[in-house]
């Protein structure tokens, strides 16, 4: 019964069901094919639809179901803004680098405009960090460089511009950027290869060995606070 589907797959999901709706949701889309397309409001409502049914799978870690979901989505509707900031860590995740830069292009001129400095901050960080995939460096730093100019606390942009600055091999600036990561960042793992990073760089880099011994017995203190699973 379609309207029972849809009613108690939305339920799930609103209830953070995720396993749940995602069984209910493959009932639906096995009716698609009975779908008028060509009215617009079954077009705004499948969109939806297929956005709910991607962000579950999300939930659930299942990535390659919710790329296939969400790029219907963007089909129905191409500047979805749900399904396209939803659809760029999924790119990032699978290291469809080039897909990814379109969509993060995408959203920047969708946001670009009207965008939180957080928000906005975040997807210069993530472009970034794809043109830097991409062996754009110059390209990766203007973007890092424009993400820490609206949000100067942005780990992501920290952490991609200490990559750029470590091709650079422009030390000084490096040691500044990973200084910052580890006075702003919340995540063990950033501060633990911020750590590692300058400990290497004074070491290998600097001659600088002493110093680097206290990073690195620092980033094993980071460490052993980690999770079992995450070590």
């Amino acid at each position: 019964n379609t309207e029972a589907l849809e009613y108690l797959s939305e339920y799930r999901y609103n209830e953070g069901d995720s396993q749940g709706a995602v069984e209910l949701y493959s009932r639906l889309e096995g009716q698609s094919a009975d779908w008028d397309l060509d009215d617009f409001d079954v077009q705004i409502e499948a969109c939806r639809f297929y956005f709910h049914f991607a962000s579950a799978h999300i939930k659930l870690g299942n990535f390659r179901e919710a790329q296939v979901r969400l790029e219907k989505a963007l089909e129905l509707n191409s500047n979805h803004l749900p399904s396209l900031k939803a659809i760029g860590p999924v790119y990032m995740e699978q290291q469809e680098w080039a897909v990814a830069e379109r969509i993060y292009r995408q959203l920047l001129q969708l946001i670009g405009g009207s965008g939180q400095a957080e928000e906005l901050g975040e997807t210069y960080g993530c472009l970034g960090l794809i043109e830097w995939h991409l062996e754009k460096s110059d390209k990766a730093r203007k973007r890092f460089t424009k993400a820490l100019e609206i949000a100067p606390n942005n780990v992501g942009a920290l952490r991609g511009m200490g990559r750029v600055l470590y091709g650079d091999e422009d030390w000084k600036g490096l040691l500044n950027v990973y200084n910052n990561v580890i006075k702003v960042a919340r995540e063990p793992q950033a501060i633990i290869e911020a750590y590692l990073v300058k400990g290497h760089v004074l070491d290998a880099k600097m001659g600088l060995p002493d110093k680097a011994a206290q990073h690195y017995e620092k980033a094993r203190h980071y460490r052993h606070q980690l999770p079992a699973e995450e070590v």
